[in-house]
């Protein structure tokens, strides 16, 4: 999945939709009601840091099909991290497990060890 951001195809058409299901029409600027995935993201302060004011209305000028294939890489980006945040977790989990086998063999070999005392 974390690949497909790499594969992404820009022909892919999406319907944008609001968060309660509906459709949204598009104005003749290109402004969909739907931009509220781009006012939550990571884009909006990240560009602000750049010196860019007023990023939003910028933003509302940017055309409807640009909007869109953004909108689809920000899902695949989130897709990716979702899976290495199930990749770490399965790397902290055997991390531990390790551990547990280490602290095992440690106590059997001095076991052995005191024993021939």
């Amino acid at each position: 999945k974390c690949f497909e951001l790499y594969k992404h195809i820009w022909g892919v058409e999406s319907t944008v939709k609001s968060n309660e299901g509906d459709v949204k029409e598009e104005s003749s600027l290109g402004v969909t009601e739907s931009d509220g995935w781009f006012e939550n993201s990571f884009l909006v302060p990240s560009v602000e840091i750049l010196g860019v004011d007023s990023v939003k209305e910028l933003w509302s000028k940017v055309p409807i099909e640009s909007k869109k294939k953004t909108e689809e890489k920000m899902k695949l980006l989130k897709e990716c991290e979702h899976e290495c945040k199930n990749v770490e977790e399965i790397l902290k989990s055997r991390k531990d497990e390790c551990v547990l086998q280490k602290l095992a063999l440690l106590s059997k070999v001095t076991s052995v060890i005191t024993e021939t005392k």
